[in-house]
């Protein structure tokens, strides 16, 4: 009797074991799923925030939402801004008085949306995409944005996530002689040839088997659905711990942008945890391309555990002329108005 409980028991545990399992590969396939669709519908142009619009963009017709802020005036300089993950281009109102600072520079600041984040479409197909393939039809989506308003000279900036696809803009603008300036900000720079992310940054055996199981096409979706919850589910941004107490953001607005960013779609988280990590078989970015008879600059900080200085500077590496701006703090310290006086105060 007692054996045939111990053998129940075990029949027991071993269909629990079953159960779960069936439910986790079940929960995989349905993430993997959603993560190459939309969770909500697009907003209609006129649901968009406030100084928020629609581009039709060339690669594939597909929606890119861009943001404007600052000075209007035709003779204002152009500053093109790149933002960084679980964020969109209005993610920029997190810094106090920035539209009015940016008017008060005569500076016209251009924030493009990231495909696959807010309410601009992903490039697809998602879990096939290079970052060499969405850097080149990003760049050509965004020189085609800064065309339809009109813009002929213009200097960019790319801030973390938004590192390499800025770095990317930069060099198409080069090539064609419109290039002011260029600015990578604590820059999270993306696996490729002459750069292997895992190798110069030292990550334990733990982290590498994260990042691994981030990438797949199924773990990878699950863990964006995760996050996307969890975001979703926060009501009050006011005490993250995410952001240390000194940092000067308006946490409301940095939480309703991080909301914003992943509400429509699961392309964006995605495509981050690959496009930074999967390698790249050709050319990343045209490094060839810059000259020193353009001004670069490279931000980072020294106490930066999301991309550290040997990430975050590989730019000034590249670009031996540039020069390297370090600040004290960490990845949430990045002083925005002090690359605005770098790039545009002694104008």
């Amino acid at each position: 009797m007692a054996r045939r409980c111990c053998c129940c028991s075990c029949a027991t545990a071993w269909a629990i074991v079953a159960l779960l399992v069936a439910l986790l590969v079940g929960l995989c396939f349905s993430a993997a799923s959603v993560a190459e669709g939309f969770l909500e519908p697009m907003p209609p142009a006129e649901e968009l925030p406030a100084g928020a619009r629609y581009f039709h963009r060339p690669s594939d017709d597909g929606r890119l939402e861009w943001h404007e802020y600052g000075s209007t005036r035709p003779e204002a300089r152009v500053w093109v801004l790149v933002h960084g993950a679980v964020s969109t281009g209005g993610v920029f109102h997190i810094f106090p008085g920035f539209d009015r600072r940016m008017r008060e520079m005569e500076v016209r600041v251009i924030a493009p949306t990231m495909p696959g984040w807010g309410a601009s479409d992903p490039y697809t197909p998602v879990f096939e995409m290079t970052g060499g393939t969405w850097l080149e039809r990003w760049s050509t989506d965004a020189l085609a944005l800064l065309n339809s308003l009109g813009v002929d000279q213009f200097t960019v900036s790319g801030m973390s996530l938004g590192g390499p696809p800025g770095l990317a803009l930069a060099a198409a603008a080069q090539r064609q002689h419109r290039l002011v300036a260029v600015a990578a900000l604590i820059a999270n720079m993306w696996n490729h040839r002459g750069f292997d992310i895992v190798e110069s940054i030292s990550y334990t055996l733990l982290e590498r088997l994260a990042i691994e199981a981030l990438q797949g096409r199924h773990l990878g979706s699950v863990a964006a659905v995760l996050m996307r919850k969890m975001i979703l589910g926060t009501a009050n941004f006011s005490a993250s711990p995410m952001v240390p107490e000194d940092v000067t953001w308006d946490r409301g607005f940095w939480g309703a942008d991080l909301q914003r960013s992943v509400r429509y779609q699961l392309a964006g988280q995605v495509q981050s945890n690959r496009l930074a990590f999967i390698h790249t078989p050709g050319p990343l970015l045209d490094w060839a391309a810059f000259n020193a008879s353009v001004p670069v600059y490279v931000f980072y900080g020294d106490k930066d555990d999301v991309c550290p200085p040997v990430m975050a500077a590989h730019a000034a590496t590249m670009l031996p002329w540039a020069t390297r701006v370090e600040f004290h703090g960490t990845h949430f310290h990045l002083d925005v108005f002090r690359v605005a006086q770098e790039l545009f105060g002694g104008a």
